[in-house]
């Protein structure tokens, strides 16, 4: 699944024509012939958007393999871009890929209604509503609520260091 070989031309030699691109030849067979076909593989790339985004992607889902392609995420107006899934998982809403295999991912969004780069959930779980400003601090440990956010962290709740290299 997700991989096949096409036949992209022949070679030949007698009343086989020496050369040609596609899948299909004709000729009339009256002298001692010869006919290689030549083959590539092809990938499939199934890229999909969960709700309140698309995704910009090639317009074939079969690419030949070795490809390099540019799939992105856009999110819809009050909705955050929050990742891909799937056979690769990312924060990055542009991936650069190579098409060596198969490949299906799903860009994922979440609702901010308010538009202040806060995902409502994440707003509701830690703040009880969408109040939070992502440049508040409520905790004092130098993180504002957007970095909190982003790096996935408590903001109620002060990062202590764990280690110390003993340069500081």
């Amino acid at each position: 699944p997700g991989l096949r070989r096409v036949a992209s031309g022949w070679n030949g030699f007698g009343a086989v024509p020496a050369s040609g691109t596609g899948n299909s030849v004709t000729f009339t067979l009256n002298e001692i012939s010869g006919l290689t076909w030549i083959w590539h593989t092809e990938v499939k790339l199934a890229a999909t958007a969960a709700s309140g985004g698309q995704v910009t992607a090639p317009s074939t889902e079969w690419l030949r393999e070795g490809t390099n392609i540019v799939v992105s995420a856009q999110p819809n107006a009050g909705f955050l871009f929050a990742g891909w899934s799937g056979d690769l998982a990312s924060a990055e809403s542009t991936l650069n890929l190579t098409m060596n295999r198969p490949i299906t991912i799903r860009a994922e969004f979440q609702a901010d209604s308010d538009n202040d780069g806060l995902a409502d959930q994440w707003e509701q779980n830690n703040f009880a509503g969408l109040t939070a400003a992502p440049n508040g601090d409520p905790d004092q440990d130098g993180r504002t609520n957007l970095a909190e956010y982003q790096r996935g962290t408590d903001p109620n709740h002060a990062e202590t260091l764990v280690a110390s290299d003993g340069l500081s």
